[in-house]
């Protein structure tokens, strides 16, 4: 992990945050600022001390008046209009809407398109179990994806919708990656490139890891390569935008010989990368950071004598 921190060292402060929220009233008392802030028709987004010990269950002022203390300067601020939320506030809120604190919803396996970036079969499985999101393949038993499984993703949707979301999720994480954020707390991530065994082979991947919370994310290379620029508008040209597939289908391309990536070190990381889409051919390098430069992008005559 990046932090030198020991895992037992935490802030005394941090302690007695938490331990300020485990109380069904001030929880109320978050949920009730939150629906005043996201009152489109509200004057603003804070509260008076006698409105929101109307909108909580306590018994008296006195006791309201406590417990009210105990989130001031963490989770709620005073100001000239009344109470409001602060961010850490908001976060809680949102943390219990979403089901972080339910248990996990299960589903699966069902077949979804794609293929295994290990053997290349077209046989993969998405299923839900232990809180994780998982895409295997049938063939040769390879996890090709994992994420967390936050049970709001499963309010309101169908099995497909689900994995669908996932597929949509895993592209927004790496739009966080891309700039050196976590996307779990905005912290700063350190990355590293690794050659990792899947099966009989090996992938090259981007190991992004938090300093603060150690949220981590695992992106191939071959992810890092795709959302170039240059690699877009060829696939856009090809009929494929690739914001609008999943990983595992994304992998039906760089699994096939249209797709070759070759690691020409391994420690610092340098690969060279080719790919052809109809009659463009681009050419790519990918260095340590990871960073990809286009080497050279050329576009064949097409077989009736003109080009794209």
């Amino acid at each position: 992990m990046g932090s030198e921190v020991p895992a037992t060292d935490i802030d005394e402060n941090v302690i007695e945050s938490i331990e300020a929220l485990a109380n069904q009233q001030r929880l109320e008392i978050l949920v009730a600022l939150a629906e005043r802030k996201y009152n489109e028709e509200a004057e603003t987004s804070a509260l008076s001390f006698s409105h929101l010990y109307d909108a909580v269950s306590c018994q008296s002022t006195s006791q309201f008046s406590y417990h009210l203390k105990q989130l001031v300067g963490r989770f709620v601020v005073e100001t000239e209009d009344g109470y409001q939320l602060t961010y850490a506030g908001d976060k809680v809120r949102r943390a219990l809407f979403s089901g972080l604190y339910e248990s996990s919803h299960t589903f699966g396996p069902v077949a979804v398109k794609g293929a295994c970036p290990n053997c290349g079969a077209r046989s993969l499985d998405a299923y839900s179990a232990d809180g994780q999101f998982t895409v295997d393949c049938r063939e040769c038993a390879t996890p090709i994806v994992s994420d967390l499984f936050p049970q709001s993703i499963a309010q309101e949707r169908s099995t497909q919708e689900i994995v669908d979301s996932f597929g949509y999720g895993i592209w927004a994480k790496y739009v966080f990656v891309r700039g050196g954020v976590c996307p779990e707390c905005y912290g700063l991530l350190d990355t590293t490139v690794q050659q990792l065994e899947r099966g009989e082979h090996f992938m090259s991947v981007s190991i992004n890891e938090c300093r603060r919370c150690w949220f981590t994310v695992s992106i191939p290379i071959d992810v890092v390569v795709a959302f170039h620029p240059v690699v877009i508008e060829a696939f856009w040209q090809h009929g494929v935008s690739l914001l609008d597939i999943p990983l595992w289908e994304l992998f039906e391309y760089t699994t096939t010989e249209h797709w070759n990536t070759a690691v020409r070190a391994e420690e610092p990381f340098a690969a060279s990368v080719e790919i052809v889409l109809d009659e463009t051919e681009i050419r790519l390098s990918v260095d340590h950071q990871p960073s990809v430069t286009v080497v050279e992008k050329t576009v064949r005559e097409s077989s009736d004598g003109c080009g794209e």
